[in-house]
C-alpha cells in the first residue's frame, strides 16, 4: 500500500489519525481517484484576507484538523478523511458553486480566490472529478506558498 510508503512525511496530526483509524485515504473507485505521484494539476482555493493578513500564507493551505487544534476548538481528533486534507477545485465556477457565501465574502473583500499548481513533492491528492474537487493532503515540509496566487 502506498501509504504506508508516506506516511512518515505527513503532518504529526495526520500520523496518528491514520494509527488510531480515525483516518483512511479512501481507495480509488469508479468516482474517487487516489494519485501519490501525477502531473502537476492547477487548482483553485478560496483564501480568507482582511488588514492583518492579505497575503497568501501557508496557514492558507493547513488541514481543518491543524487550525482547529491551533485555535482550540475541538477536543479530540475527528473521524474522516477531509478533516485532514487541503480542500482545492479544478475550477474557479466549482470553487464558486461548492463554496458556501464565497461570492459575498469576495463582494466584502473577506476572500480572494488564488490559483495555483499541485505538485506531488508536496503530498497525494485523491480526485473527484465528478464534484470538481480535490482533497490535497499535504506533507509535514510542504511549502506551497510560492506556488499559488490570488487572481
Amino acid at each position: 500500500m502506498e501509504l504506508k510508503k508516506y506516511c512518515g512525511r505527513f503532518p504529526s496530526i495526520l500520523q496518528q489519525a491514520f494509527r488510531d483509524g480515525k483516518a483512511v485515504i479512501p481507495q480509488s473507485d469508479d468516482t474517487r481517484c487516489v494519485s501519490y505521484i501525477y502531473v502537476a494539476t492547477e487548482a483553485y482555493r478560496a483564501i480568507d484576507v482582511n488588514d492583518d493578513k492579505p497575503n497568501i500564507t501557508q496557514y492558507d493551505f493547513e488541514s481543518r484538523v491543524e487550525r482547529e487544534i491551533r485555535e482550540g476548538k475541538f477536543k479530540s481528533l475527528p473521524k474522516g478523511f477531509t478533516y485532514y486534507s487541503c480542500s482545492c477545485f479544478f475550477t474557479e465556477q466549482k470553487l464558486l458553486e461548492k463554496v458556501t457565501d464565497l461570492k459575498n465574502k469576495i463582494i466584502k473583500g473577506k476572500s480572494k480566490i488564488a490559483k495555483g499548481t499541485l505538485k506531488f513533492r508536496n503530498g497525494p491528492i485523491l480526485v473527484n472529478k465528478k464534484k470538481g474537487h480535490i482533497d490535497w493532503f499535504l506533507f509535514e515540509k510542504a511549502d506551497v506558498v510560492g506556488d499559488f496566487e490570488f487572481i
